[in-house]
């Protein structure tokens, strides 16, 4: 849902999710770590249509700030010949993102954004918390969330033509 202040600026609120992260690490010691990151980012987009057409095509440039819910599933660890599961975690936290890219405006009512955006989601998180065998403590941990995209959205005017 959005908003056109005039023909150069215009605001959106976006609610999107994010499934398919992948954590893939190893530490100092050769243990090597594996699990799934989700994100659902609530943001606020301001944008600045630049006052330059080629043909249907307008170029924009971006930005949003927003939180991010970011879920760590349970880490998959391998230490050969050994291997276990410990705790992932949950984090809340400030959220960013900067955009820019081209409308392709299809006609009065529809137009299609195509565009690059750089995400910050803030901070992941590992609790802490015994692993699958209940012998091992192991602490918390915290990483950023990250992302260069590629994105595709289509937009609708309501209301007055």
């Amino acid at each position: 849902m959005g908003y056109r202040f005039n023909k150069s600026f215009r605001t959106d609120f976006t609610i999107s999710r994010r499934w398919d992260f992948e954590l893939g690490e190893a530490d100092a010691a050769g243990t090597f770590f594996e699990a799934d990151i989700k994100s659902t980012a609530y943001m606020f987009n301001g944008y600045y249509d630049l006052p330059v057409k080629l043909a249907r095509f307008r170029p924009f440039v971006g930005v949003g700030v927003g939180i991010a819910h970011n879920d760590l599933d349970d880490i998959d660890w391998i230490f050969p010949p050994f291997s276990g599961e410990i705790p992932g975690g949950r984090e809340t936290d400030f959220a960013w993102q900067v955009m820019a890219g081209t409308t392709f405006k299809v006609n009065d009512r529809f137009a299609l954004d195509l565009g690059y955006r750089y995400y910050d989601a803030g901070d992941i998180v590992k609790d802490a918390g015994l692993d699958d065998t209940g012998l091992w403590l192991t602490g918390p941990a915290e990483g950023d969330m990250q992302s260069h995209e590629i994105f595709a959205e289509f937009n609708i005017k309501l209301g007055r033509k």
